[in-house]
């Protein structure tokens, strides 16, 4: 399951979901649905999930073959990509001390972020919340870029 979102600098455009969950073929039909959202909205870059600060094996074994297919599909419609670090993105898009564990930032805090910046709400029900959560990291994958394409460019 892979959030995703389109922001035109920090406006939010678009977000959603790719479940290949499940799926007989999962990278093809990821590779699929990421060729539609190319075509529809032409970004000029593509930021995901750096996956070294990850510690579920598991999780980065599966999110690598997804990566990899990301990285392919970057050099084949030649867009420039990011991959962020997701203490990184946290603690640029959370201005707060976070509510976790020393303060860090956790995937509620994003979620706070940006339910309160782009007027949306937090699910109520467990699975959910946990699909938001997805969605809400990807807003955050993507206002971090702006974030720090905006800072470099002073």
């Amino acid at each position: 399951m892979s959030g995703w979102s389109v922001l035109n600098d920090d406006m939010l455009i678009d977000y959603g979901l790719i479940n290949a969950n499940k799926k007989p073929e999962p990278l093809y039909f990821f590779r699929t649905e990421i060729i539609k959202l190319i075509t529809n909205y032409k970004p000029n870059i593509i930021v995901w999930e750096d996956l070294k600060s990850m510690r579920n094996l598991k999780t980065v074994r599966r999110l690598s073959e997804f990566t990899g297919n990301l990285r392919e599909i970057c050099e084949e419609y030649k867009i420039s990509y990011l991959e962020a670090f997701t203490g990184s993105v946290r603690a640029k898009v959370c201005t707060q001390k976070g509510s976790g564990n020393r303060g860090a930032k956790t995937k509620e805090d994003v979620a706070n972020v940006i339910v309160n910046k782009y007027e949306l709400e937090i699910p109520e029900t467990k699975k959910d919340k946990e699909i938001f959560f997805n969605i809400s990291d990807s807003i955050a994958m993507g206002l971090y870029c702006y974030m720090s394409r905006s800072l470099n460019n002073e």
